[in-house]
C-alpha cells in the first residue's frame, strides 16, 4: 500500500505511560510523524542523534523539563487530590483508593 501524505489536523490519544517511548516530549514544530493505523504504530521521523540532543537539552532543565515554557497554571488542591488518586487513562481513569497512604 503506498504511503499518503495528509496535511490536516488530527487528534490522537497517547497514554502518559507511552510518552517516554514515543518521545512525545521531543516533538518540535515541523517534525514529521508517521501514523500507521493498521499496524497501531506512531513513529517520530527524526534522526536518533537529534532525538538524543533534544532529550539531553530537556533533561538538563531538571524538574522544569516537561513544562510549557510560557504557561503558569494554578492547580487547585481538589485537582491535585484527584490526580494523586486517579489511574491513567489507559487504565480507565478511575479513582484508585489503594494509592492512599494510611498511618
Amino acid at each position: 500500500m503506498p504511503q499518503r501524505e495528509y496535511r490536516s489536523s488530527i487528534a490522537t490519544f497517547t497514554a502518559f505511560e507511552n510518552a517516554m517511548t514515543l518521545d512525545i516530549a521531543l516533538v518540535e514544530e515541523g517534525d514529521q510523524i508517521l501514523i500507521d493505523i493498521p499496524a497501531r504504530r506512531i513513529e517520530l521521523l527524526v534522526a536518533p542523534g537529534e532525538l538524543a540532543r533534544r532529550r539531553q537539552r530537556l533533561e538538563a532543565l531538571g524538574k522544569d523539563a516537561y513544562q510549557p515554557l510560557k504557561r503558569r497554571r494554578y492547580v487547585s488542591p481538589a485537582l491535585q487530590a484527584y490526580a494523586a488518586l486517579t489511574t491513567s487513562a489507559a487504565q480507565g481513569a478511575v479513582r484508585d483508593l489503594s494509592q492512599l497512604r494510611r498511618g
